[in-house]
């Protein structure tokens, strides 16, 4: 049987990185300041630019970005949340494919552009942890 790649688009791919951090995974997952410490390397905070550009900006430049697990975060008394894992290019590419083997009704979603926040934090959690934990 013939194997068929289906790639995403860059921009698909933005924009699942802006729904999942715009609500798709903020039940579980935080970005620390160490993330922010290597975003600010590769893009410098602006008015001009959203966070997630700057995010996506990071992830193209080849950087491994750390996602933190919401439990444990207690920003009054400085405290992070552990590591969950990182995502980068390397990790997306990774996330789609088990996505195609695991969870094809969202991969089609988003190649029929019916995706939302549930398929941003399903592409999430694929790109960072290799599975579907939470949700």
């Amino acid at each position: 049987m013939p194997t068929i790649t289906i790639d995403l688009t860059e921009d698909q791919r933005f924009n699942l990185l802006v729904s999942a951090m715009s609500g798709g995974i903020n039940y579980w997952a935080y970005f620390g300041d160490d993330l922010w410490e290597i975003v600010d390397k590769v893009q410098k905070p602006s008015k001009n630019v959203c966070i997630e550009d700057r995010v996506w900006a990071a992830i193209k430049a080849g950087k491994k970005l750390p996602v933190r697990d919401v439990e444990g975060y207690d920003p009054v008394n400085d405290l992070e949340g552990e590591i969950l894992g990182y995502i980068s290019l390397k990790s997306i590419e990774e996330g789609e494919q088990i996505m195609i083997e695991k969870y094809r009704h969202h991969f089609f979603d988003i190649i029929d552009q019916n995706d939302d926040a549930m398929t941003a934090d399903v592409w999430f959690q694929l790109a960072t942890l290799k599975d579907v934990v939470y949700g």
